[in-house]
């Protein structure tokens, strides 16, 4: 007959615990665990495979001590045999998990790349590494290129004005010098501070001035003429071209008026807006 009396109670010793706290791990009453243990009830099949995982033996190592004549031998044995096993797998390399990128199997601190936010071998993380510089320093190369090319915008944007502005009032000089034969202190001084003006709305273009940009495209229309019926004879026919030219001739210079009255709006305001936007400018160009 078998022993599951001793063969509990000596396995229960072993593992240091107490019928209670025993019962407390197999969801059981004490009263059940000390009824087994006197030989007055045995557990059954499925209480047996918990009690064998709970001890840490096989179900043929638990068997084999509640049929035992010698007990005492056949649990040396089998503390034995759990040393034994204890002992290789503390000589066995733990896993610490596989890398998520090439699959390799990691076993030692030494192979671990990285744990977070995933497992890396340290080839893996290494390249990784490298990838994220290579990346950081393209980066920088071309946040430097763009703070070249608005060093260059920026340069430009006061250099093209000026050039151009002074072309045009030293073509108006002249003009005026051939038309009226002589120039005054008046003349002169209203052609600078038209060019100054000039200069100013022509800068803020450059720079991107909301406002000046604003008040020139609602002064930028384009007219539409109506349309020329005439006879199907030479006489018709040049007539209608006559007509479309002189309707082309007054939309452009409705056009152009418009835009000169906006221009000269522009040049109202861009002594006011003109320091904004340099601030602008600067602040742009050094978070380029």
């Amino acid at each position: 007959m078998n022993d599951y009396g001793y063969a509990i109670r000596t396995l229960r010793k072993r593992k240091q615990l107490t019928q209670n706290t025993l019962a407390t791990k197999l969801n059981v009453s004490g009263q059940a665990v000390s009824k087994w243990e006197n030989n007055l009830a045995q557990p059954d099949l499925d209480t047996v495979l918990k009690l064998t995982q709970i001890f840490g033996v096989t179900l043929e190592e638990f068997t084999t001590l509640c049929a035992s004549n010698d007990a005492a031998a056949t649990l040396a044995s089998i503390e034995n045999a759990s040393k034994q096993t204890d002992e290789n797998q503390e000589v066995a390399p733990r896993l610490i998990g596989v890398c998520s990128k090439c699959g390799v199997s990691v076993y030692d601190q030494t192979e671990l790349g990285t744990l977070s936010p995933k497992l890396l071998c340290k080839k893996c993380k290494a390249e990784q590494d490298r990838l994220k510089k290579a990346e950081e320093e393209k980066a920088k190369r071309k946040r430097a290129e763009t703070l070249l090319e608005k060093q260059r915008e920026f340069k430009n944007a006061f250099i093209h004005p000026a050039i151009l502005i002074g072309l045009i009032t030293l073509g108006l000089l002249i003009v005026t010098v051939i038309v009226t034969n002589k120039t005054t202190g008046i003349h002169v001084g209203l052609l600078f501070v038209a060019a100054i003006l000039s200069y100013l709305v022509i800068v803020q273009l450059f720079l991107d001035c909301e406002p000046i940009a604003a008040v020139l495209s609602l002064f930028t229309k384009t007219f539409n003429m109506p349309g020329v019926i005439f006879a199907l004879n030479i006489n018709g026919i040049l007539w209608a071209i006559g007509v479309k030219i002189a309707f082309t001739v007054i939309a452009w210079l409705l056009s152009f008026t418009l835009s000169l009255i906006g221009f000269i709006l522009c040049m109202a305001i861009s002594p006011i807006l003109f320091p904004f936007t340099l601030r602008s400018a600067i602040k742009n160009k050094q978070t380029a």
